[in-house]
């Protein structure tokens, strides 16, 4: 298994300049966080999918660093949350996440509130909105898929917190 939280920390630097642009593209810095989050998520949801398998399709080839999930517009769900996780610690490294890990699949919570009828956990006694990053579906914050659901609903997940580090978080 990548080492999801280091490949994060390191990969802000490397995005600084995407993560820029996007952040001007979605409305500059006085966008306020939901905002800036649901731009980044359906962003992220446009990089069509891929399951990263080998040619002969007997095996995952791997994962893809957040910076080759941008320059070869592909991911499976751990690189594309990945990618996600690395936009926004870049851009609002206050802002707490944790990876979110259910059978086959990767999700992205974030400490934004939910609001009505959006799914969250509770994780460490904070609050975490759940985001489907993987697509190809555009799935808004806090609206999971069936299964993805299923899964959370039962508590068959794991988390992996990714602690804010301002040492490994480069300025903006």
């Amino acid at each position: 298994k990548p080492d999801h939280t280091r490949i994060i920390a390191e990969s802000g630097a490397e995005l600084g300049d995407a993560a820029e642009a996007l952040l001007q593209a979605a409305g500059g810095d006085g966008i306020e966080p939901r905002q800036l989050l649901t731009y980044l998520l359906a962003f992220v949801q446009s990089i069509p999918y891929d399951k990263l398998q080998s040619q002969d399709g007997s095996r995952g080839t791997g994962y893809l660093l957040p910076r080759q999930v941008l320059s070869e517009n592909r991911g499976d769900c751990d690189s594309k949350v990945a990618l996600l996780a690395t936009l926004l610690q870049y851009l609002r490294p206050e802002i707490n996440q944790a990876l979110i890990f259910i059978p086959n699949h990767a999700l992205l919570g974030v400490a934004i509130p939910a609001q009505a009828g959006e799914e969250s956990l509770s994780i460490g006694g904070e609050s975490l909105l759940l985001l489907e990053p993987t697509g190809p579906a555009e799935l808004p914050p806090g609206q999971l898929g069936p299964e993805s659901q299923l899964y959370i609903h039962a508590g068959s997940y794991v988390a992996e917190s990714l602690a804010s580090d301002t040492n490994s978080t480069p300025s903006r």
